[in-house]
């Protein structure tokens, strides 16, 4: 993998396909050996984890039933410390058994908010998986049941994740140069 050029940064190689891969399928095996995965409501947080997203429904088969909702907080690299959320279908995670699934968690701001308004629908249960884990910087207040990779605090590119909707559709991982 050679560096990326996008807008006004240079990307460097990070994590490749096949640690992504790695990564998804035990993060499956991981989730089917905890939670009946087959009764489950799987809520992929757009835009950023629909990569992740598909390809950890791929591994976990038939069962369970997907919901989508939008969330924002980033603008540039940064995080504007606010959540703009989509609507979020109340009814169909009350008394449900549900997982929030999340491209990337650091800070904790997004995630939290999320599983605010997620608790309020009534779930029978709530776990939460991330792709990516800013150990580091993460101030929440959730525990992050499921993870994939724990990164540093840097700023990351591709397989879902964007720079002011760029990169998203990179099958691998690039961070910020410098």
């Amino acid at each position: 993998m050679r560096d990326l050029y996008l807008h006004d940064k240079i990307f460097e190689p990070y994590i490749s396909k096949a640690e992504i891969d790695v990564a998804v399928n035990r993060l499956a095996s991981e989730m089917v050996r905890a939670i009946p995965t087959e009764d489950t409501v799987f809520i992929c947080v757009l835009k950023g984890a629909f990569m992740f997203f598909s390809d950890l429904m791929k591994q976990l088969g038939s069962g369970g039933r997907q919901e989508f909702i939008f969330a924002k907080s980033y603008a540039g690299t940064q995080s504007t410390g606010k959540v703009w959320l989509s609507e979020l279908n109340a009814d169909a995670l009350s008394g449900q058994r549900v997982v929030l699934v999340e491209d990337i968690v650091d800070t904790g701001l997004t995630v939290n908010y999320l599983a605010g308004r997620i608790q309020e629908a009534g779930p029978l249960s709530l776990h939460i998986c991330t792709f990516l884990f800013k150990a580091e910087v993460y101030r929440g207040l959730r525990t992050i049941d499921f993870k994939g990779l724990t990164i540093p605090n840097y700023f990351v590119v591709g397989y879902g994740l964007d720079y002011e909707e760029k990169g998203r559709s990179l099958p691998e991982i690039f961070k910020l140069k410098g």
